[in-house]
C-alpha cells in the first residue's frame, strides 16, 4: 500500500497489471484504487505472454535459484530467496539498456506528473 500511495496524487491516470497476486487482488488495495482513481488489470490465468517481463524475471530466479538450490528449512530458504532477489533486482540487465530493474522504476516514478507532496 505504501508505494501505492507514492503514486498519487497526480492527473495522469496510472494503471497497475497484475496476475491477480494477493498484493493487488486483495479489498483493502482494490478500494484505495478505486478511491484515488487507479486502476487495476488483472490478466487471465494462462496467459503469461501479457507480462513478459515479470515471467522472464521469475524465470530466471527459477533457473539461477530455485532449480539449483535445496535447502531444507524453510527459514533459510526465505533468507537465501530474499538474497537472490535482491542480486536480481539490482544487476544490469539487457532488457533495461544495462541497467537494473530498480534504476527503471525509479525512473517510472520519478517521471509522473506531480510527486508525493508536490503540487
Amino acid at each position: 500500500m505504501e508505494i501505492l500511495k507514492q503514486l498519487q496524487p497526480h492527473e495522469q491516470k496510472i494503471e497497475i497489471r497484475s496476475d491477480r497476486g494477493k498484493e493487488f487482488y486483495n479489498e483493502a488495495v482494490r478500494k484505495f484504487c478505486n478511491k484515488n482513481n487507479i486502476l487495476l488489470h488483472f490478466i487471465p490465468k494462462g496467459s503469461p505472454w501479457l507480462q513478459a517481463f515479470i515471467e522472464r524475471g521469475f524465470r530466471t530466479i527459477k533457473e539461477e535459484f530455485l532449480n539449483l538450490v535445496w535447502i531444507g528449512d524453510w527459514n533459510k530458504f526465505n533468507d537465501v530467496l530474499r538474497d537472490a532477489r535482491y542480486e536480481y533486482n539490482h544487476r544490469p540487465n539487457s532488457a533495461f539498456g544495462y541497467r537494473n530493474p530498480l534504476e527503471v522504476m525509479a525512473t517510472k516514478i520519478t517521471n509522473l506528473p506531480h510527486q508525493v507532496g508536490g503540487h
